[in-house]
């Protein structure tokens, strides 16, 4: 079995395949049921590739602490309570044994399948059908993020919380993460760059009142503050993405629009001020003609005009006195 020591991160990729033969079919379920289901340890008969099928105690199960998943809605949750009570629960969970850990509560680590673990829970029933795989922490660990990231129902940011354990945690490019999952990049890139919004946008997608769409429209805007307030009045008003879209390209050009006044006000401003420094220096000088401007490098240049042998004389006699 491999350890956390010598795996690399390539192993990672094999993982939505075991995650594939773990989800057994009900037909499967029912028939490992009736042939192998007891209590407890009892029940557990490896089979060639070290994996066991067992009904386990449901208080001696723990979540995994990688799951970044939140708990399914209430209604959501009662629904499967009802089914179970009617019917049990027809696909197996995943655990895997810890052994390890001998003073511990708990003898098993859930990685997929929590929504049915506490439904369970709530339904009364002592004992859940599971899929037992001896797994090393790490393995554990990546299975059960990845696990995450392939249900329907996440909300943007727990999928982006789960591609940044991947790469933060286990040290995976987003490439590997989107080899692993089943993604393509831009997908994982586009989702991670959701946790780069303000906390208040991060919470409002993770309620389900904006998208990601909504997000990636957001992030466009280099301003947190005005990100925020569209954000809101997206969340307030119930825009569409198209909608807000809209609204952020208004506000680009309006934007635009003030900028360029504002540099027409300042060379109007500038032009007006040489004109004031221009009459001045003509008066104080006794020349006609004087040109005050500005170089491209930003210095000050002046030029006095005589039109007349005369007229520079005149300027130069009384430059002297």
């Amino acid at each position: 079995m491999s350890t956390p020591g010598n795996r690399d991160s390539a192993a990672v990729l094999q993982m939505p395949n075991r995650l594939a033969t773990a989800r057994v079919s009900e037909a499967q379920a029912h028939e490992n049921a009736s042939a192998e289901a007891t209590s407890g340890d009892d029940a557990l008969q490896p089979r060639a590739d070290g994996e066991v099928f067992a009904y386990v105690p449901v208080d001696r199960v723990r979540v995994s602490p990688y799951q970044t998943r939140a708990i399914a809605a209430e209604t959501e949750l009662e629904e499967l309570v009802r089914s179970i009570e009617q019917k049990g629960v027809i696909q197996p969970v995943l655990v895997r044994p810890l052994n390890d850990e001998p003073t511990s509560a708990f003898r098993f680590e859930l990685i997929a399948g929590e929504r049915r673990l506490k439904a369970a829970r709530a339904a009364g029933l002592a004992f859940i059908p599971a899929l037992v795989q001896p797994l090393a922490d790490r393995e554990a660990a990546e299975l059960s993020v990845i696990e995450n990231t392939q249900r329907e129902n996440l909300n943007p940011i727990e999928e982006a919380l789960a591609y940044q354990q991947l790469t933060v945690s286990f040290g995976l490019t987003q490439t590997e993460v989107a080899r692993a999952t089943g993604k393509n990049r831009a997908t994982v890139s586009n989702s991670l760059r959701l946790l780069q919004l303000s906390p208040d946008l991060i919470e409002l997608l993770r309620s389900g009142v904006l998208t990601a769409g909504h997000g990636r429209a957001l992030l466009t805007i280099d301003e947190p503050k005005v990100a925020e307030r569209f954000g809101r009045r997206a969340a307030e008003q119930g825009l569409s993405v198209r909608a807000l879209e809209h609204l952020i390209a208004r506000w680009r050009d309006a934007k635009s629009d003030a900028a360029e006044e504002d540099v027409d006000e300042e060379a109007e401003r500038l032009e007006l001020q040489l004109q004031r420094q221009t009459a001045k220096i003509s008066d104080c000088l006794g020349v006609e003609h004087v040109e005050l401007r500005y170089d491209s490098a930003g210095n000050r240049r002046l030029n006095l005009v005589f039109e007349t042998e005369a007229s520079f004389k005149r300027f130069m006699a009384k430059i002297r006195s």
